[in-house]
Order: structure tokens, then sequence, then C-alpha cells
């Protein structure tokens, strides 16, 4: 029974602010690192040489044991001001693969004794990448974070018009 005072909880709404939430946080979180991997784009550039490209099995999926992650371990040496350095990252932010095949389509890229284009960070050389700019994965983890920004504003009820200059009668002012 409610009482007379109670008000009525919107569950619609709350689902919403949820959504609203965590859209935001995450969807902000990942604009943030996007934000850090595009200043790859303006890093100094050398060249370096593959000396390592494997595929390595990294988990399984904790509700699905038939789909596994992998990660690639690549590594290359490259030299700046005649100090050489051991670089390991592909991208800035390495996120493991969703499949084998993904993983080995990116290793086919990188194959042992190569020579390859290698971007480093000027005010700190030993942070290097081969692959500049923000990876697919990071781009596609954005799409939930939109979407559920998207939905939880729709169904907070924040992009419905309210009427201006309401007075508490419920009456408009005339001007």
């Amino acid at each position: 029974m409610n009482s007379p005072g109670r008000r009525k909880i919107d569950y619609r709404k709350l689902v919403g602010y949820l959504l609203l939430t965590v859209g935001g946080v995450f969807g902000g979180w990942l604009l943030l690192l996007m934000t850090q991997d595009l200043a790859t784009l303006n890093w100094s550039a050398t060249n370096g040489i593959i000396y390592r490209a494997e595929l390595v099995y990294t988990t399984s999926h904790p509700f699905d044991k038939n789909t596994e992650f992998f990660h690639t371990n690549i590594e290359y040496r490259y030299q700046v001001d005649n100090q050489s350095y051991l670089g390991k990252r592909v991208y800035r932010r390495d996120i493991p693969y969703l499949s084998r095949q993904e993983g080995e389509a990116r290793l086919a890229q990188f194959t042992p004794g190569s020579l390859r284009p290698v971007a480093y960070n000027p005010s700190d050389p030993s942070e290097a990448v081969l692959v500049t700019g923000v990876s697919r994965t990071l781009w596609l983890l954005l799409a939930p974070a939109v979407l559920f920004f998207a939905i939880g504003l729709s169904l907070s009820g924040l992009l419905r018009k309210h009427p201006r200059h309401q007075t508490l009668a419920g009456k408009t002012p005339h001007v």
C-alpha cells in the first residue's frame, strides 16, 4: 500500500540515470585514453628492427570457455641519439585480440628481421610504439559507451522540453 505522502519511483528514469552514468563514466575514461593515444601521432620517428613476434594465449572468457583472448609479443630495437632501446608495444595501449586470426593478422605485419618505423616519445625515448594513433579496439569499445549514454539520456527525460517561465500555480505569466 502506498502512503499518501510517498512518491512513486519512476523506474524508467532510474534506469535512464544509471545508463547515463555508466555510459558517461566509461565513455569519458575511454576518451581520456584515446586522447593520450592520439598524442603518439606527434611523436618523433626512427627505424627499428623486429626481432621477436609471437602470439601468446592470454585467457579465456569467464562465461564462455570457448572464447579465448590472445596477445602479441612483439619486441623491437631502435636507437635515439646513439642510445639503444627495446620496445614492446604495437599501440600505446595494447589490448588483447578476441581471436587467434586477428592476432595472427597483426603478427604478419611484423616479421622478425624486418625494418619498421618506430614512433617514440621525444620527452622519454624509452616509450615507443610501432603504430601511432588509437587502436581499433578502443574505437569499438567507445560504441557501447555512447549507446548507453544516449539511451540513458532519452530514458531519464533530460531531453524533454520543459515549459519556460511556469509559475508554481501552473500558469504561464504574460510578458
